[in-house]
């Protein structure tokens, strides 16, 4: 009788501690016109589009500025009074009416693109690719190390802030230095995506194929898996090419199993 191994993971992630996020919403930032990119979309404020792969994405006003608001000010939570004073300026309405908006937009950009702060507000999170016509708003003392450019690596250049979140990334680099498989459990928008992404983005460099992120939460048929990776990773299709590119893109796709 031979005993399974134990999976090894992190403790629940919990809410991060309070952090002061009293600064209020700068109407002169969130009136100025840019034009934000992140990964396929566009946000420009000054035409209010919403595009993805160069074509217009339908949205609404109201989706648009609480997307508008939430972009501006992305360094920081913005707090639910915040996006319903700046969405319905002098109108009274149901917070629900701000969820309705808010599952509108992570409807359109994924679910991780925003994350929920429970009983406080929301905050973007999604990687800036290039933000045209307006200042960063990362001072220089909290700006992200610049890019590695030796390491190829599909993870943003530019990650936000990690905030109250130090302990649980020193635990979660150990562990993927020391074991295969690390599982970071907790509830839905806690932050567990960010957290791997900021772990990857700290220890990638020790591996000479550096850390790739692949998204597996919409795929519903295991085969397409390995091809899934393999799209990721830039290696040639498990169903096309050689037989030696196939036996390559199957060890990518184990390399990148094994170093998840």
């Amino acid at each position: 009788m031979t005993k399974a191994p134990a999976m090894t993971s992190l403790p629940q992630l919990t809410p991060p501690a309070p952090v002061d996020y009293s600064a209020p919403l700068d109407p002169a930032a969130a009136a100025m016109d840019a034009t934000y990119t992140f990964g396929r979309y566009e946000l420009r404020t000054a035409t209010r589009e919403l595009v993805a792969d160069g074509t217009p994405v339908p949205i609404g006003g109201r989706a648009f500025d609480v997307l508008q608001a939430l972009v501006d000010h992305r360094e920081r939570l913005v707090t639910k009074n915040e996006l319903l004073e700046l969405a319905w300026p002098g109108v009274v309405v149901e917070e629900n009416n701000l969820q309705v908006q808010i599952s509108t937009l992570r409807k359109l950009l994924g679910p991780q693109a925003i994350v929920t702060i429970p009983g406080r507000g929301y905050r973007f999170v999604a990687a800036l690719d290039d933000v045209g016509g307006a200042p960063s708003t990362t001072t220089a003392a909290t700006a992200a190390p610049a890019p590695r450019a030796a390491l190829r690596t599909n993870l943003p250049a530019d990650l936000p802030r990690l905030f109250c979140r130090e302990d649980e990334l020193a635990a979660l680099c150990e562990l993927v230095r020391a074991h295969k498989l690390v599982t970071i459990v907790g509830a839905g928008g806690i932050g567990k995506s960010r957290l791997a992404q900021a772990a990857a983005a700290r220890i990638g460099g020790q591996w000479s194929d550096s850390a790739w992120m692949v998204e597996l939460a919409g795929l519903s048929d295991p085969a397409l898996i390995a091809n899934t990776i393999a799209r990721e990773l830039a290696v040639p299709d498990l169903r096309t090419g050689t037989p030696a590119a196939r036996k390559s893109t199957r060890g990518a796709c184990w390399n990148a199993h094994a170093r998840r």
